[in-house]
C-alpha cells in the first residue's frame, strides 16, 4: 500500500481482530504478529504496530490505576468535597455507607407535606406537596390574613405510619 494512505475502519477491525487471534489467543509474539496482519492487510508491520496500539482497549489499566488510588481519592473528596458531593458518593451501592436514594415511588418516597407562611402585609400562602422531596405546590390564590397575624412560616411534615 502506498505511504499516506489512511487506514479504513474496515481494516483497522480487521487488525484487531486478527491480533485478538493470533496474539491473546493463539499466543504469537507480539513481532510476528504484527507481520502476519501486515501482510494480510498489506501494510507495513510498523502500521499495524501503531494502529494496534492506538485502538487497544486500556480498560484493564484503567481500573488498576483507579484502583491503586482509591484511598487518596477518597481523600480527596473529605477534605476538599462539598456536602452534595460527599452525599452523591455515600449513597453509591457500592460504597456501603448511606442507604442510595430510592426514585420512583415506593414507601420511602411518600408522605404530605403542608407548608402556610404568613408574609409581611398578611397574605397567607399555602402549599402542599405529596410524596416526599417534592416542592409544594399553591394550593388556592393568596388569601388576606387576619390584622394581627405576624409574619413567620410554619412547616408541617407528615410520613406515613409503617406500623
Amino acid at each position: 500500500m502506498p505511504r499516506g494512505v489512511r487506514i479504513q475502519a474496515g481494516e483497522i477491525s480487521l487488525m484487531m481482530g486478527m491480533f485478538n487471534k493470533l496474539h491473546r489467543i493463539d499466543g504469537t509474539p507480539l513481532t510476528e504478529t504484527y507481520k502476519i496482519i501486515g501482510e494480510a492487510v498489506g501494510r507495513d508491520h510498523k502500521t499495524v504496530c501503531d494502529a494496534i496500539h492506538r485502538y487497544l482497549p486500556t480498560t484493564d489499566l484503567g481500573t488498576a490505576i483507579l484502583r491503586a488510588h482509591s484511598a487518596d481519592m477518597a481523600m480527596k473528596i473529605v477534605k476538599k468535597g462539598t456536602v452534595s458531593e460527599l452525599i452523591d458518593v455515600l449513597e453509591r451501592p457500592n460504597i456501603g455507607v448511606l442507604e442510595p436514594v430510592k426514585k420512583g415511588g415506593g414507601e420511602e418516597n411518600t408522605g404530605v407535606m403542608l407548608s402556610v407562611s404568613v408574609e409581611s402585609l398578611g397574605v397567607v400562602k399555602a402549599g402542599v406537596s405529596i410524596g416526599g422531596g417534592a416542592t409544594p405546590k399553591a394550593l388556592a390564590q393568596p388569601v388576606p390574613a387576619l390584622p394581627t397575624a405576624e409574619a413567620e412560616s410554619v412547616t408541617v411534615t407528615h410520613a406515613p405510619n409503617h406500623g
